[in-house]
């Protein structure tokens, strides 16, 4: 828990670059998008800042993210922990609508595509990498090809999203409320 919360009050890196742009390349794993950058959103988004502390102790987009996670999330009252399933549902959302599916079908199962199930975890993977990695593939999906590690992601994610939905789960039940969040799998385009 201590290095959790060192690496949420120490901060994460920032990416300068231009995330329209493919000069550079992908941006740095972890990293949040500086102000100006896209998403425009990024300042005091809480989405973003825990996810950053998550991936700055794994950034596996899997097991590891998923118990830095959901140890964050424990600390949380149940309506921030509402709020960031809400923002993991944003950003699927956004991912789903950019066409970075067809991009990860092709890259993961070639011919056959991941299918709800995988995509759901596929895009997850892909949250977990950070913000302004995420953000720079949703600018233009193509560039899924050209991140490093891209086809490792095939598979993994399902811990990572599954972090909100696990915890809220359990603390409704302990307090014998209702459980309000929608499973990542069930989203469509």
């Amino acid at each position: 828990m201590l290095l959790v919360l060192t690496v949420l009050l120490t901060g994460c890196g920032i990416a300068d670059q231009d995330l329209t742009s493919d000069v550079g390349g992908p941006p740095d794993r972890c990293a949040r998008v500086a102000s100006g950058g896209l998403p425009a959103e990024a300042e005091g988004d809480r989405f973003w800042e825990l996810m950053t502390a998550a991936c700055q102790v794994s950034s596996d987009g899997d097991r590891g993210q998923g118990r830095a996670l959901r140890e964050l999330l424990s600390d949380l009252p149940d309506d921030e922990v509402v709020a960031f399933h809400e923002g993991m549902v944003r950003e699927h959302r956004r991912l789903a609508r950019s066409g970075v599916g067809a991009v990860a079908d092709d890259l993961c199962i070639p011919g056959l595509g991941l299918g709800n199930d995988l995509s759901a975890d596929y895009r997850t993977w892909l949250v977990g990498q950070g913000e302004a990695v995420t953000a720079w593939v949703r600018a233009e999906p193509g560039r899924l090809t050209s991140l490093p590690g891209a086809a490792r992601g095939c598979g993994l994610g399902e811990p990572l999203g599954s972090a909100a939905f696990d915890v809220h789960r359990e603390s409704t039940r302990d307090a014998g409320r209702g459980f309000a969040l929608v499973p990542l799998e069930s989203l469509r385009p």
